[in-house]
């Protein structure tokens, strides 16, 4: 008996903990949680450190950013326009209303917009953490995917690219919804959580038009769950689904109509062809990023036919594809992940071709997720299984997670500038007439090589005679070398190519205006201006056209509008300041040379003192 007393004592401080004791061995497994993700997040910012010293880029940098008039102002006209009108072929209101703040305090500085960028992606991270700690209810699960999309090497194109920041924007308030969503599950169907994922979901594709793919993965998100399908699930959804199908709409329709989807170029079934090798292509490099480029042209057709790797890829896939619904009997994990991954790709592996590249990096950033949760669940399953091996597995994963920074790190730079971007591309793909042409207007814009400049246009042009910017390019050297009997034609055969190219015709027009043909120049300036209305130089290249010809009072009018729209552009100063002084209104003149010089516009000083001269004779 006294044994049994004694044994029974033993045993009970086993039987009853102490609440003090349970609540601090929960508090020290949060903080060691909380460690873990705040070394994910460190890990991350130092990976992507590089890209807050890089420049912009000629990557669409200069339509978001350098030239875009939509963001120079917050007035409430300004933001009116952001959000009722199509911008680039695209409808992203947030995504260019997002730059307008940026431009109020930074204005083109690009740290702050590298800077912005950088943060956006720590949250981004912070979120898929949590998104898959819901999801799985596994912390070594969340921590692993968390990790992985963090640090991984083709995230950088949506990174360290300034125009790209709409991916960083969408993939925010996605995973916003989506965890919303799955607290609406969870906590009996508070209907305030799926009131916010729908915000959350119309705040995302607002951003991007690939949103779209929420409401499919609301689907998976039910069946991961085992919710049973029922009326509640259906009518639950239609306003996802009508709010995708309405922006998808637009999306399809502004592409259509700006000439970016190509479905003449390929027909169905090489599409379909191209959509198979697209998916493998992303699974491949997401577990083995090698070869990485902003840029992959499209393969060659040998003789009428596409390389042999494209008629095999179906094949690939499908027999991917039954073993991903065999798995589904053992987990439902992999189908989620898999069916994740293929709904939020879907729309840009090609079926419908959009712009020059056959795969884009900046395509993965969301999809990844799913990607990345299904080889977190696979390590996680293989230590349960082998806990001896825990050490040896964590240690593999170390390693590749070594390689994954030090090749983020390194992508990082590539993105430099646009010398360094565009070389790294040619050293992978040497005859893109793309890469040669953006390459070649860095040369000759803002190195004033006009040498290099020109041989990478010919090239371009070599490589591609249907490829119109380079013509354009080409004449704008042949205009620097004073050679406008050459840069014309150029212009006129970029035109043919593309009737509606605002380039073209704009430096036409400013190639007409160096060779006296006055009246041509004004015409492709007032042609321009029909659907450019707010384009400042539109006005100051008329303006000099009209004042070169000696009609004042129309190049006066043309420069007012151009400072009127543009009030930090000294070109126009400048020339409104020589019309002004043909007038005779030489306190305006004065005024505005220095207004010019001011802006730092390099005013001949004979000019400048001819004007000075004249304004202090005849004070007004």
């Amino acid at each position: 008996m006294s044994n049994q007393k004694n044994q029974n004592r033993k045993k009970s401080p086993a039987l009853v903990k102490n609440p003090k004791q349970k609540d601090a061995s929960v508090h020290h497994k949060g903080f060691g949680n909380l460690f873990w993700l705040a070394a994910i997040l460190l890990l991350t910012f130092i990976v992507f450190f590089p890209a807050l010293n890089n420049a912009l880029t000629n990557w669409d940098d200069p339509h978001y950013l350098n030239d875009n008039p939509l963001i120079r102002s917050l007035s409430a006209q300004n933001i009116k326009k952001i959000f009722t009108e199509v911008f680039f072929g695209n409808y992203q209101p947030l995504h260019i209303f997002s730059y307008a703040i940026e431009y109020h305090f930074y204005k083109l500085n690009p740290a702050g917009y590298h800077t912005t960028s950088v943060i956006m992606h720590l949250v981004v991270t912070f979120l898929v953490y949590r998104f898959i700690l819901l999801l799985s209810e596994n912390n070594t699960i969340a921590l692993i995917t968390a990790l992985l999309f963090g640090i991984h090497p083709l995230h950088v194109e949506s990174v360290a690219w300034a125009a790209e920041r709409k991916d960083l924007l969408y993939a925010m308030f996605f995973l916003g919804s989506l965890i919303c969503y799955i607290r609406y599950i969870k906590e009996q169907q508070k209907m305030k959580f799926i009131f916010f994922a729908f915000l959350l979901f119309v705040l995302s594709i607002m951003s991007k038009a690939m949103a779209s793919s929420l409401p499919p993965v609301l689907i998976l998100i039910d069946y991961f769950f085992g919710r049973k399908f029922n009326t509640k699930i259906v009518l639950e959804k239609i306003p996802f689904f009508a709010i995708a199908l309405l922006f998808g709409f637009i999306a399809a329709h502004t592409a259509s109509t700006t000439g970016q989807v190509s479905l003449h170029v390929f027909n169905l079934f090489e599409r379909i062809l191209f959509a198979n090798l697209n998916l493998l292509s992303y699974v491949t490099k997401l577990l083995v990023p090698f070869q990485l480029s902003s840029f992959y042209p499209y393969p060659h057709r040998i003789d009428g036919h596409l390389p042999y790797y494209c008629y095999i890829a179906p094949v690939v896939v499908i027999g991917l594809l039954i073993l991903i619904i065999h798995s589904a009997k053992k987990t439902k994990v992999i189908l989620f992940g898999a069916g994740f991954f293929v709904a939020c790709i879907f729309l840009v592996l090609q079926l419908f071709p959009v712009g020059p590249t056959i795969i884009s990096e900046r395509y993965s950033y969301l999809p990844s997720i799913g990607f990345f949760f299904v080889i977190a669940w696979l390590i996680q399953q293989a230590i349960m299984k082998r806990p001896a091996a825990k050490i040896a597995m964590y240690t593999a994963l170390g390693v590749y997670c070594l390689f994954l920074s030090v090749t983020t790190n390194a992508r990082c730079d590539v993105w430099k500038d646009s010398i360094t971007l565009w070389s790294n591309v040619l050293e992978q793909f040497p005859n893109v007439g793309v890469a040669l042409n953006n390459r070649g207007n860095i040369y000759g814009k803002e190195k004033g090589d006009l040498d290099r400049a020109m041989a990478d246009f010919n090239r371009s042009i070599q490589y591609d005679p249907t490829y119109e910017n380079a013509y354009v390019n080409r004449g704008i050297v042949y205009c620097l070398r004073g050679k406008f009997d050459l840069a014309i034609p150029d212009f006129n055969k970029a035109l043919e190519l593309k009737a509606d190219y605002f380039d073209a015709r704009f430096n036409r027009g400013i190639a007409y205006t160096q060779t006296n043909e006055f009246e041509k120049a004004i015409a492709d300036f007032d042609f321009l201006e029909k659907d450019n209305r707010e384009d400042a130089r539109i006005f100051m290249c008329r303006g000099r056209a009209f004042s070169l010809s000696k009609r004042y009072d129309e190049a006066l009018n043309n420069f007012n509008r151009a400072i009127e729209l543009n009030p930090e552009y000294p070109e126009a100063w400048y020339n409104r300041a020589s019309a002004n002084y043909n007038k005779s209104r030489y306190k305006e003149a004065y005024n505005d040379v220095m207004e010019a010089a001011n802006q730092g516009y390099k005013v001949e000083r004979n000019f400048f003192e001819t004007i000075k001269q004249a304004a202090e004779k005849n004070p007004q």
